[in-house]
């Protein structure tokens, strides 16, 4: 075994090492903020959804099962374990997409899946910071895919909820809702109370979709980074040791090598 091939392995896995535990380390610290977001932003829409259903009534299924617009979250970077498979076995057979992740869309699109059913696309937040603006985006992507439908059809968001790797679906805007027998009273007009606490529970909901899919990229590049740093590891202490095992038998064979001209020199002599 050639000592430069081993030392350059071994300079090569330290690297992988060193990068692999730095994104470990990032996600990590991402993760504690991702989570807290996630929590407040969960607990806001149970909050609006509680005080819509009082005043609206509950939401109706849709009677045409395709004129529902699925918007499927999914992991916007690589190293994250199985979350994108996850994801693309989640996605509905019927009805309009929209996918949320640019490492979920290079996979349907490399398999030429859902193709033609796509009404759009886009990155996923990579950072609590980022979850407003994102959030923002992809409420004009909706409304802008919306207009496609001639009722205005349904829209359910599709994102992967971290604990025990599940998938959760909400409805973020439906059609018609069931009649309230006895709506609270208002001070406003019930019809613009209505209309407000709904933009607020859709901006609500974007924003917990996006935090609870964030949340559930950064807590599975946790678990790979990690088990990608003990690979890499086991290997440079492989490497580490085969590297002695070599280093050790050069210096044997020079002992030798050197006994041996001792000797030779030795018997010439007399």
């Amino acid at each position: 075994m050639d000592l430069r091939r081993l030392e350059a392995r071994q300079s090569a896995v330290r690297t992988v090492e060193r990068v692999v535990k730095a994104v470990w380390a990032l996600a990590r610290a991402q993760l504690v903020l991702a989570e807290r977001a996630a929590a407040e932003a969960l607990a806001h829409v149970a909050e609006l959804d509680e005080l819509l259903a009082r005043l609206a009534g509950a939401p109706r299924a849709p009677a045409d099962p395709g004129a529902v617009l699925h918007v499927v979250f999914g992991p916007e970077h690589a190293l994250t374990g199985g979350l994108a498979e996850r994801m693309r076995h989640a996605i509905p057979e019927t009805g309009r997409l929209g996918i949320v992740g640019t490492r979920l869309w290079e996979i349907l699109e490399a398999r030429d899946l859902h193709r033609a059913r796509v009404a759009f696309h886009l990155p996923a937040a990579t950072s609590v910071a980022g979850l407003d603006a994102q959030a923002r985006a992809l409420a004009e992507a909706i409304i802008a895919a919306l207009e496609a439908f001639a009722d205005g059809g349904e829209v359910r968001l599709v994102h992967p909820v971290s604990e025990r790797e599940a998938v959760a679906t909400a409805v973020l805007l439906s059609g018609p809702r069931e009649a309230v027998a006895h709506p609270p009273e208002t001070l406003s007009p019930l019809p613009a109370v209505i209309a407000e606490v709904a933009a607020q529970a859709l901006e609500a909901r974007i924003a917990a979709a996006l935090a609870e899919s964030l949340r559930s990229e950064l807590k599975s590049r946790v678990v790979a980074a990690g088990q990608a740093r003990e690979v890499a590891g086991d290997k440079l202490a492989e490497i580490e040791q085969l590297t002695r095992i070599v280093r050790q038998g050069d210096v044997t064979r020079e002992v030798v090598e050197l006994a041996a001209a001792t000797l030779a020199r030795d018997a010439s002599s007399r």
